[in-house]
């Protein structure tokens, strides 16, 4: 925050006036196919789509758990072969790649869940929405979207907003049904991808489940039959490594948990993380429509409910985000 915070600038003249309308002075264009890339020399940041570009993490993530996932492939069909349980070789090599493909599958799922919450995102308002009223924006429209002034953020801070959005100066514009940044994503939780989040860190639980118990014949390998083998130096990286990423793994699914029931149950109340934190309960909660109707809210149609549970499907939630028909809430959230 403290990063955005530095790169709003003084606006070289008096805006006070136009602020609602003000534009940035440089934008640079870069979009290719389908995607619509903009980089903005004023405010240092380069915008995707929706998403302001914040590589780094997302790839470092991807790639150590392709890492991890690489492993666990090596690991299953390198040592499936010494379960003695199995004598028939046939059933041996179907109960490898049955793992093979579970951890596959669970890999996947984890994945595009996790480029779903940075690819939808949460769904955004412009700055400006209190003079506009636009939700919907063309390319032209959403790269002036944006704070990149002082003036402006004081502006947004203080302007009529719909109910239960927040302004983000880390998005530099209002975020729909706020709930909370992830810093595993570089993106914020709202409306539209609180369903992938959901979805990413119950995948990650089960991926971390299945990691483990797929390593059974790593463990046989080397604690029982070949236990002789284990001070031999290539023996010793490949113990240490294993054993290494499982403790992560446990730690990051500790936190993955958490974030998974708190999440969950937000989205069966109704209720956002940050509407809790301003001490809204759950009895005095106006948008609480019992727990199906709360899901299908964020989720999509009840009767795509089987299908919530594979990220591969996007549904359009059933609310707008703007809560218009709630007057009465709190527009200061």
């Amino acid at each position: 925050m403290s990063q955005a915070q530095s790169t709003l600038h003084e606006p070289l003249i008096d805006i006070s006036s136009r602020i609602p309308t003000l534009n940035p002075q440089v934008i640079i264009d870069k979009s290719c196919c389908c995607f619509n890339i903009a980089t903005f020399p004023e405010a240092e940041m380069t915008l995707c789509n929706h998403w302001i570009f914040r590589p780094i993490k997302p790839t470092i993530i991807i790639f150590v758990f392709l890492f991890v996932f690489a492993l666990s492939l090596y690991d299953i069909i390198a040592f499936s072969d010494i379960l003695d349980q199995f004598h028939d070789h046939h059933l041996k090599f179907s109960y490898a790649w049955v793992a093979v493909g579970l951890i596959t599958l669970i890999f996947l799922f984890m994945t595009v869940s996790y480029f779903g919450v940075l690819c939808i995102g949460p769904g955004y308002l412009p700055y400006n929405w209190s003079q506009t009223r636009k939700t919907e924006l063309t390319w032209e429209e959403t790269k002036n979207s944006f704070v990149v002034y002082k003036e402006q953020v004081e502006f947004a801070r203080a302007a009529e907003r719909p109910p239960r959005s927040s302004f983000s100066i880390s998005a530099r514009r209002y975020v729909l049904r706020a709930d909370h940044f992830c810093l595993w994503t570089e993106s914020w939780i709202g409306l539209k991808n609180h369903r992938f989040f959901l979805l990413m860190t119950f995948y990650e639980i089960l991926f971390t489940v299945t990691f483990i118990c797929v390593h059974h014949w790593w463990a046989v390998y080397f604690f029982s039959i070949h236990y002789s083998e284990i001070k031999r130096a290539a023996n010793i990286v490949q113990i240490i490594i294993p054993l290494i990423i499982t403790v992560a793994l446990i730690l990051v699914s500790c936190m993955a948990v958490y974030h998974f029931f708190v999440a969950a149950k937000n989205l069966a109340r109704n209720l956002t993380s940050i509407e809790r934190f301003k001490g809204i309960k759950p009895s005095d909660n106006e948008f609480d429509k019992g727990c199906f109707n709360n899901c299908a809210e964020v989720c999509g149609k009840k009767i795509f409910c089987p299908l919530w549970f594979i990220p591969f499907f996007c549904f359009k939630p059933l609310e707008d985000g703007l809560y218009l028909d709630h007057a009465s809430f709190n527009s200061t959230l």
